[in-house]
This record gives structure tokens, C-alpha cells and sequence, in this order.
């Protein structure tokens, strides 16, 4: 082999379209790669708008459900706040507006405990309305569910409620 053919006279040496044949397949790898990580990304981040929409959608019925004045309705939204909590995807946030939905049937319960303790067995019944029990039980329920997935304490007396379950 002569130095003029190793110097690339064009004889010797592969032309231009040559060496690119040669890498094409590696650049095209490399650019769909490029394009595979954006789109996949995309699309993860549209499954998970669209699975959060979903789950707000059924909570805020839930919710509302749980603030009724009809008891069936506040234990039926109180069972599905329950059901919707333990998706194991939900942040701290997402927990923390449930509990909103426990504070008044747990604080109307407690209430009108301390009121039945405080009154003689034979004083009228207490001016406080207490919850259904049933609603009180699933409130409490709802509670200890949520304090668990938050790594919080909850009352004993939540506890104690709670230990029927529904």
C-alpha cells in the first residue's frame, strides 16, 4: 500500500457518502433515543394529570357528600374518602384535604360525649346534636387511616370510635 493511498487520493479512501452510510444507523439510533426520553416523559406526566383529575373528581363528590346534612350521604362520602385515600400515589397534600371532611362529625362527637359525662343521668338530654353513629364511626375510621398513611398519632378516643368497624 502506497502512502498516496493511505493519505486518501480518493482511491484508497471511502468517499463522504461512504463513511456516512457506514454511521447513519448509529446516529439514527441516537436520535430517536433523544426523542423516546421527551416523549415518554410526556406521556407518564399526561397519565398522571389524568389519573389526579380523576381521583379530585371523586373526592370533591366526597367531600361535599361528607358535609351533607343527610346522614346516609355524609357515611357514604365518608366511606369513599376512605377508599380514595389509600391510593398508595397520593401525597401528604392530597391527604391532608381529606381530613378536613372528619373535623366536624369527630368534633360534634366529642362534644356531646363531654356533654353526656358532664349532665346527671336524670338531667334533660344534652342541647348539643351529636352526629349519627354511624357517621362518627366512619369519620373516625376515615381518621386513623389518614394519620396512618401520614405518620401521625391519633387520639385514643378516635381509636376507641373507630373500633367497630362499619
Amino acid at each position: 500500500m502506497s502512502l498516496l493511498e493511505l493519505t486518501g487520493d480518493g482511491m484508497g479512501w471511502p468517499g463522504w457518502w461512504e463513511w456516512l452510510a457506514a454511521v447513519a444507523p448509529v446516529i439514527a439510533s441516537i436520535m430517536v433515543a433523544v426523542g423516546i426520553v421527551p416523549a415518554g416523559i410526556t406521556i407518564r406526566s399526561g397519565y398522571t394529570t389524568a389519573r389526579l383529575s380523576r381521583w379530585w373528581g371523586q373526592a370533591q363528590w366526597a367531600l361535599d357528600a361528607s358535609f351533607s346534612p343527610i346522614p346516609e350521604k355524609q357515611k357514604a362520602g365518608l366511606r369513599l374518602l376512605r377508599v380514595l385515600a389509600a391510593q398508595k400515589w397520593l401525597g401528604a397534600g392530597e391527604l391532608r384535604v381529606l381530613e378536613a371532611a372528619v373535623e366536624r362529625p369527630l368534633a360534634d362527637a366529642a362534644r356531646a360525649t363531654a356533654a353526656r359525662a358532664i349532665a346527671a343521668p336524670t338531667a334533660a338530654a344534652p342541647s348539643i346534636v351529636e352526629p349519627p353513629h354511624e357517621v362518627a364511626v366512619e369519620a373516625a375510621w376515615l381518621k386513623v387511616s389518614l394519620d396512618l398513611r401520614l405518620n401521625q398519632v391519633t387520639p385514643a378516643w378516635i381509636k376507641e370510635m373507630a373500633g367497630e368497624e362499619p
